[in-house]
């Protein structure tokens, strides 16, 4: 898909979540919420290596 941006976040914290949240929303096309700090790069590394 040409011009989305998906965002991989990651936070435990449902207020941090919400705090960013606007600013997201407003740079990407969709967020995938992680709970633990590091899982974003992973599941990013894994994502590349199969595409």
């Amino acid at each position: 898909m040409a011009g989305t941006l998906t965002i991989l976040a990651a936070s435990p914290q449902q207020e941090a979540r919400e705090a960013v949240r606007p600013v997201l929303e407003a740079v990407g096309t969709r967020t995938v919420w992680l709970d633990e700090v590091g899982q974003p790069s992973s599941l990013k590394l894994g994502y590349n290596a199969w595409s």
